[in-house]
């Protein structure tokens, strides 16, 4: 009998680890991915459609805006024509403001990421330059909410594809 208690305590204590807290599976709830897709210029971004709205797609179909309920965060994705000939090096260092925390340029693919903190704000950018268009990513959140939307940025960047 004691064996059969003591077996029926462990398959029950597995299960409850397995499951996860509340707040873990809420948090899984509230995270699911959408895909935001821009066939006019080739790329397309997961964004968690609980936490981030979509704006609507630009009237010139260049790309959108998601917010979040309170407006604090906010993520763009964009093409933007490079008309002023600016190379990526240039917009390298443009993107480059306040205090920067993370940085990389890869000329090979003709891209760079750009992460730092400007008057409160956590920015994160993300630009290909591809055919003289900018895919661009900018998410930008208050620096005070990081360890919520760190993680959301950390996916949605990873998730940026450009063809």
């Amino acid at each position: 009998m004691k064996k059969l208690i003591l077996s029926v305590f462990c398959m029950l204590a597995v299960f409850i680890i397995s499951c996860g807290s509340e707040t873990d599976v809420a948090k899984k709830t509230e995270n699911q991915n959408a895909t935001y897709v821009n066939k006019k210029f080739g790329f397309e971004v997961e964004y968690p459609e609980k936490v981030l709205i979509a704006q609507g797609e630009t009237a010139n179909g260049y790309g959108q805006i998601f917010e979040s309920q309170d407006e604090s965060a906010i993520l763009k994705t964009y093409a933007k024509f490079n008309t002023s000939d600016v190379t990526l090096e240039q917009s390298f260092e443009q993107a480059q403001n306040g205090e920067v925390a993370e940085n990389n340029l890869d000329e090979k693919a003709q891209m760079f990421t750009v992460t730092g903190v400007h008057a409160g704000t956590v920015y994160n950018i993300k630009r290909y330059l591809i055919d003289d268009v900018y895919i661009i990513y900018e998410f930008r959140y208050p620096e005070v909410k990081k360890d919520y939307y760190g993680p959301i940025n950390e996916v949605m960047s990873k998730s940026l594809k450009v063809y």
